[in-house]
């Protein structure tokens, strides 16, 4: 109509424009847009929404939304057992409003929960990788055995990655006890 101000619902997509990251602008197909755990309606690609959650847990020590600043809550999801090797994340919005002390969970808190909830991808990932290369696995159980073949230079260039010192080993089975032991008992 004349003399009107028209203005565009940003919740609603325009058929006619691709949708946006509000962040970084690039364009988005409609399945790539992130469903939000809040009521926030804006489009954020995989990478800007990631970006600005670990950009509010590391200066605040909480995951907020980057629109409505409301608590999110993040947690990883292994995947199956016989499925592929990839896990996700899965985000929620939290209870409360994070400000509470009941509310609070400390970042060691949550790193560590993530961790947890990452172990069974992280072996699954392990044992993968065992399975296809056999060949780690006698160097697993007889160190000394698989390091004997390895020239003195090697060995002392191992060492030192490691943060040790050949400084008083002459012998190379000195270098190769140092080693284990500075690697921590094992080489794996």
């Amino acid at each position: 109509a004349a003399g009107s101000s028209a203005t565009r619902d940003p919740s609603r997509p325009d058929r006619r424009r691709p949708m946006e990251c509000a962040i970084c602008f690039d364009p988005l197909l409609e399945s790539e847009r992130l469903p939000l755990p809040c009521r926030c309606t804006v489009p954020y690609c995989l990478g800007c929404w990631d970006r600005a959650l670990a950009s509010s847990f590391n200066s605040a020590g909480h995951a907020r939304c980057p629109s409505c600043r409301r608590p999110v809550r993040v947690d990883f999801d292994p995947g199956d057992e016989d499925g592929p090797a990839r896990g996700r994340l899965i985000f929620s919005a939290e209870t409360g409003d994070g400000s509470s002390a009941e509310d609070a969970v400390s970042k060691e808190g949550v790193v560590n929960r993530l961790a947890e909830q990452a172990a069974p991808l992280m072996t699954r990932l392990l044992r993968r990788f065992g399975e296809r290369h056999s060949s780690l696995r006698a160097i697993a159980e007889a160190p000394s055995e698989a390091l004997r073949g390895r020239s003195i230079r090697e060995l002392k260039a191992w060492l030192k990655e490691v943060g040790g010192s050949d400084s008083g080993l002459l012998e190379k089975a000195d270098l190769i006890d140092a080693l284990i032991a500075k690697a921590g008992g094992g080489m794996i």
